[in-house]
């Protein structure tokens, strides 16, 4: 007598039954593993799809278990690059001779994390300094972002040097201080301005530096012998001429930061220039990002602390949202020029995805 022992059917079993990859930076693409297995008595036959999600896929989409034996790893990919910030799901079908099940899949995209730069102070004044003197000032960069800033500094002058030149700086860590001299030797009387470019991973912003070469005080006239004069012959004074002080900039903030601005909206922050010398100067104002504009293009500034004030607005229209841009304006004038930094943070439109369910057919 033979007695015949049917194998047990197949039988799926998928671990784990959902998938969430948290929150993930936009831009980012990870990845999570299903392990597919069969618990059966003969071999498990199964195929797996997506639903149609694009940001949803799969490692492969078939495979075969065998009885008893080890599970198969399923490889899973989420790609945020296209997906706006919020909430998603997905379902991804397993269907097999053994059994079918449904695994959900949750996703929520966030903002990107990024380092940000700042730095303490937007113009460096030296004043006045006489032909081959050398004078010293200090500005410090901070991390203001969430990841590491690198930085490094270049200017446009021979008469400006800086040390150190580069640095890196961690989220929460102190400011590093970027040491600046000028060096008058060789220069001849007038107002000089430079512009040091502060370039990062985090953003670029810039500092002013302005210094002022008076003209050399004329010699002493020469000695007269003593003669006595004759009687009937008047004596002609010498006639010193008097220096007017020349027209100075002052009164100028030294950056506008707009916080943060809904994407396609403007704002708007005013912004003065002053003349604290002694004549008066031309200047127009001009910026080379075209998402910022003022109000006036240039004047003339009485002397003796007059003042004039321009409306300086951003708009965000052909910006990207959830990102930060630094951008300027610079003042052109007879007597030197000024920049004035500006930040603004664009926010991303107001959007709420929804991902539709896809029908599944068993």
């Amino acid at each position: 007598m033979t007695v015949t022992v049917d194998e047990a059917p197949p039988l799926l079993s998928v671990s784990p039954a959902s998938l969430d990859f948290g929150s993930v930076p936009k831009g980012i693409k990870t990845s999570l593993s299903l392990a597919i297995g069969n618990s059966g008595g003969k071999p498990l036959a199964w195929i797996a799809d997506n639903g149609g999600t694009k940001w949803l896929q799969l490692q492969s989409t078939s495979g075969d278990v065998l009885p008893n034996g080890g599970p198969q790893s399923l490889a899973v990919f989420c790609d945020t690059t296209s997906l706006a910030l919020g909430t998603y799901s997905a379902t991804i079908h397993v269907l097999t001779d053994g059994g079918n099940t449904d695994v959900k899949v949750l996703l929520r995209v966030v903002a990107q994390q990024l380092p940000k730069i700042s730095v303490s102070t937007a113009v460096l004044d030296f004043q006045t300094m006489d032909p081959g003197q050398q004078a010293t000032k200090t500005f410090s960069i901070s991390n203001t972002g969430t990841q590491k800033l690198d930085w490094q500094v270049t200017g446009n002058s021979d008469w400006v040097s800086l040390a150190p030149a580069s640095g890196s700086i961690r989220p929460g860590s102190a400011p590093q201080g970027v040491n600046v001299q000028v060096d008058t030797t060789g220069l001849h009387a007038g107002s000089y301005s430079a512009t040091l470019r502060v370039g990062s991973n985090g953003g670029t912003v810039q500092v002013a530096v302005f210094v002022v070469v008076p003209a050399p005080s004329p010699p002493p006239p020469a000695a007269t012998p003593t003669v006595p004069p004759p009687p009937a012959t008047p004596v002609t004074p010498t006639v010193v001429p008097t220096v007017v002080p020349q027209g100075r900039i002052c009164d100028v903030q030294p950056a506008l930061d707009f916080g943060t601005v809904q994407q396609g909206k403007t704002a708007t922050l005013p912004l003065t220039l002053g003349n604290c010398g002694g004549t008066a100067f031309t200047w127009t104002v001009k910026s080379g990002d075209t998402w910022i504009a003022t109000d006036r293009s240039g004047g003339t500034l009485d002397p003796d602390n007059s003042a004039v004030t321009i409306n300086v607005t951003v708009d965000t229209t052909s910006l990207n949202g959830a990102k930060s841009y630094q951008g300027a304006v610079t003042f052109y004038t007879s007597v030197g020029n000024q920049t004035v930094n500006i930040t603004v943070t664009v926010a991303q439109p107001i959007t709420t995805p929804v991902s539709k369910p896809t029908p599944y057919i068993g």
